[in-house]
């Protein structure tokens, strides 16, 4: 029998043999390897990458909590020689270096002062004549830091470049994955479902398998959009080359390039959109776990067996001796 079906399987066709048997291809077998060596190879920085570009996108909403945008209107308004008399008050002891007023009513006061040489913003009520806090208070230092780990890795533009190498890698690891996530005719069923949860192997290749299957869309444009960011040079020739006013922002090839850009940072959808998005950005670190996870237990297995064969292979002469 299954001599029978080898012989049947060596005698289809390539194409038919992906559609009906992929893992007797061995190319495929190949590939299954890169894919591994370089899931493990980026594992670390698709975890990092992951988590810190769930952060980056709620970037603006920390900007909108941490910074008031706006003040109780009650009362007079402060406004001119009266305004700065009242900062000069509150601030004693700090030289009030420039001012800035907003148009709406609701609009706080932005403060530069200047004391010992150093300069901070802050931000006034005008009108409860109080000081409401820094207009960069060190938690949003701390956001600015872990969005320049994702986008620079800290190192500037040569951080970017060193991305945009590792999100091409990121893009082709996708690719790959979707070529070897066919499991043939009669089984692709299977591979979108994750199944229940158990301490086993092949829980973990399901849910490897299947989260990678519905998030393949994102994943393909994190990694070709976080290319256009290191090295936008290409994209900007190939959407010019499409033809077009490049004057024109209603360009079809510009309109789909900003598409993608804002599908990148989840700039949809309000809140809610974020918040969707946050979890999303981390399925790249799920997936990372999860090979991880297969590729240590088929190495273990393989070098139990190696053992095995080993004592297999003694068994003869011990019994001889």
């Amino acid at each position: 029998m299954g001599e029978h079906a080898l012989t049947e399987r060596s005698g289809m066709s390539g194409w038919r043999r992906w559609a009906n048997a992929p893992q007797s291809l061995r190319w495929r077998r190949v590939l299954m390897r890169i894919h591994s060596w370089t899931g493990v190879g980026l594992g670390l920085y698709i975890l990092l990458l992951s988590i810190t570009g769930s952060f980056s996108v709620l970037r603006p909403q920390f900007h909108i909590w941490m910074v008031p945008r706006a003040v109780p209107v009650a009362g007079t308004r402060l406004r001119g020689d009266e305004l700065r008399d009242a900062l000069r008050s509150v601030y004693a002891g700090s030289e009030v270096t420039a001012v800035f007023e907003g148009r709406r009513a609701e609009s706080p006061v932005r403060v530069t002062l200047k004391r010992d040489g150093v300069e901070v913003e802050r931000i006034f009520d005008p009108y409860a004549v109080r000081d409401i806090g820094l207009m960069y208070p060190p938690v949003l230092d701390a956001v600015e830091w872990v969005v320049d780990l994702h986008d620079n890795l800290l190192g500037g533009e040569r951080g970017r470049a060193v991305n945009g190498i590792g999100a091409t890698l990121f893009f082709l690891l996708g690719l790959s994955g979707a070529l070897l996530w066919w499991p043939g005719k009669g089984r692709w069923t299977e591979n979108l479902l994750t199944g229940w949860p158990e301490k086993t192997r092949r829980f973990a290749q399901r849910l490897h398998v299947s989260f990678g299957f519905w998030s393949l869309p994102m994943m393909l444009v994190w990694g070709l959009t976080a290319i256009y960011f290191a090295f936008p040079d290409p994209f900007i020739w190939t959407v010019d080359s499409l033809g077009g006013d490049p004057s024109d922002p209603s360009r079809t090839a510009d309109v789909a390039l900003r598409t993608v850009v804002y599908w990148h940072f989840g700039r949809f959808g309000g809140m809610t959109g974020r918040l969707i998005w946050v979890v999303i950005g981390l399925i790249p670190g799920v997936l990372f776990v999860t090979g991880f996870i297969m590729w240590r237990i088929r190495g273990l297995r393989r070098k139990r067996a190696a053992l095995i064969q080993a004592a297999t292979a003694l068994a003869p002469a011990d019994q001889s001796a």
